[in-house]
């Protein structure tokens, strides 16, 4: 018979529902907030905890209720001396009975578990208000990696010493070493009587060189004793006293007492513009720019082919090969020439001034050597990565047509990284000049080692005059190096 049922009309799969943010999107969970809460108590409460301990005064009984003690402190703020006090936290022994020496302040470990606690909130946070969740593993890994974080840089905060209330405590001291200080009436009378005795001293030393050009080439056996020397020092002071004018006595007494004001007044404003002082200060100036420039120049001559033999890429464009003794090679050099990269930067250039100076003497070559050693490693290392980012596909290119290493480097490889080596070259070049400035302090050249001469005799107002210089130098260097950048790039 045949089959009359209807025709089967075929099942269609439901379509999927389209997907959305709210399907993926993060979701509170009773472990995040209780995580999310107790970190918010920890750092509620610690901080109060922190904060009412720094705004208690001496007679606040609750820091010597847990244990802290109050310690008077004086500091010299303005020529005066200013009193101040605080509550000082007891500190834990962490290695006892042994011969390392390191304690942490409790003051220290509270900041810690307190910022510590903020980092796990705020990673709750933005775990949440990510497009996307993460597992539970991942939570963990972030909370533990932000509490560490957060730990080392409360330590570091402690150890250093860093004191963001004892800078304004001590603002009086900036302006005093800015502008110079202010005299009273009894500082005045003291300076104004040390003036009025220079008109003595000057007679004094007027003689003492008529008596030493006068037994200069006398023989020893002729000359008179000491004390015979005194005594005709003393009839000649007399008498060059009872010569000297009063208008003489005078200005000397006023040139006396205005040095002693300049002396004693201090301050790094306003600049000695004298103009003898400012041509010395100008050809020191010229001096470390020729420092800088020439470290620079030998610096990028260096580094340029450096940077190619580090480079993974070029290095296989040089040697290649796919063997193993050619990746062995490969893999060889360029580990030699970074690590020798590093070695270059490894030490500040302050540190390579002093080697050299003591190797080859005092003078402008030493600062070129250090700068030029040191700028080397650190372009170096910028150009090699650079030729690594390089597009592989221009490479492949040129090498498709038969091009040699030398001919693909020369037209492929450095026109693409051109760029990256004008600009940081010129960085670099005005990071020298900086460098070079300071240079100096050590006997390597240019201006630093007037600037070490000057404060170390406290000339603070010509320090002044050479501070300005060097900032009006480096602003027309970065603005002419400006100008190259735009033009090549």
């Amino acid at each position: 018979m045949p089959d009359k049922s209807p025709p089967r009309i075929p099942t269609q799969n439901p379509e999927p529902a389209p997907l959305s943010l709210q399907n993926v999107s993060p979701r509170w969970t009773g472990r995040k907030k209780a995580a999310a809460l107790i970190a918010l108590f920890l750092f509620l409460t610690l901080s109060t905890l922190r904060i009412a301990v720094l705004v208690s005064g001496k007679d606040s009984g609750f820091p010597a209720l847990i244990g802290l003690s109050w310690v008077d402190t004086i500091k010299v703020v303005a020529e005066e001396q200013v009193h101040f006090g605080s509550w000082v936290w007891p500190e834990i022994n962490l290695f006892p009975e042994t011969q390392y020496q390191l304690s942490l302040g409790w003051d220290a470990l509270v900041d810690m578990v307190d910022f510590s606690a903020l980092g796990i909130l705020l990673t709750v946070i933005f775990g949440m208000v990510s497009m996307r969740e993460v597992s539970r593993r991942r939570y963990l890994w972030r909370g533990a990696r932000a509490a560490v974080l957060a730990s080392i840089l409360l330590y570091t905060y402690h150890s250093c010493g860093i004191d963001p209330f004892g800078v304004w405590q001590s603002r009086g001291n900036a302006w005093r070493h800015l502008a110079g200080r202010t005299f009273s009436e009894n500082e005045i009378g003291e300076i104004r009587a040390d003036a009025e005795r220079s008109p003595s001293y000057f007679a004094e030393g007027e003689a003492n060189y008529i008596i030493g050009k006068k037994y200069k080439n006398v023989p020893p056996e002729q000359t008179p004793s000491v004390f015979d020397k005194q005594k005709e020092v003393r009839e000649i002071k007399v008498k060059l006293l009872a010569e000297m004018s009063p208008v003489q006595r005078q200005k000397i007494i006023d040139d006396e007492y205005s040095r002693l004001l300049d002396k004693k007044r201090g301050g790094y404003w306003p600049p000695e513009l004298a103009a003898r002082r400012l041509w010395v200060y100008f050809t020191a100036l010229l001096e470390t720019i020729a420092i800088a420039i020439w470290a620079s120049l030998l610096a990028v001559i260096c580094a340029v082919p450096l940077s190619v033999l580090a480079a993974d890429n070029t290095l296989s464009l040089i040697a290649p090969g796919d063997g193993r003794v050619h990746r062995a090679v490969r893999w060889v050099a360029v580990f030699m020439v970074r690590r020798f990269l590093d070695s270059c930067r490894g030490f500040n250039e302050l540190v390579m001034a002093l080697i050299f100076v003591s190797v080859i003497g005092l003078g402008p070559f030493a600062g070129i050597l250090a700068l030029w050693v040191h700028t080397t490693g650190i372009l170096g290392k910028v150009f090699s990565e650079a030729i690594e980012a390089i597009d592989p596909g221009q490479v492949e290119a040129l090498v498709g047509t038969g091009a040699g290493s030398t001919q693909t480097i020369s037209f492929s490889v450095m026109p693409q990284v051109m760029p990256t080596v004008i600009s940081y070259s010129l960085l670099r070049f005005e990071s020298n000049v900086r460098s070079a400035a300071i240079l100096g302090w050590v006997g390597a050249g240019g201006i630093g080692f007037l600037l070490q001469d000057k404060m170390v005799g406290y000339c603070h107002r010509e320090v002044c005059t050479m501070m300005i210089m060097i900032i009006i130098a480096v602003s027309l260097i970065d603005f002419f190096c400006g100008k190259l950048r735009r033009r090549f790039i």
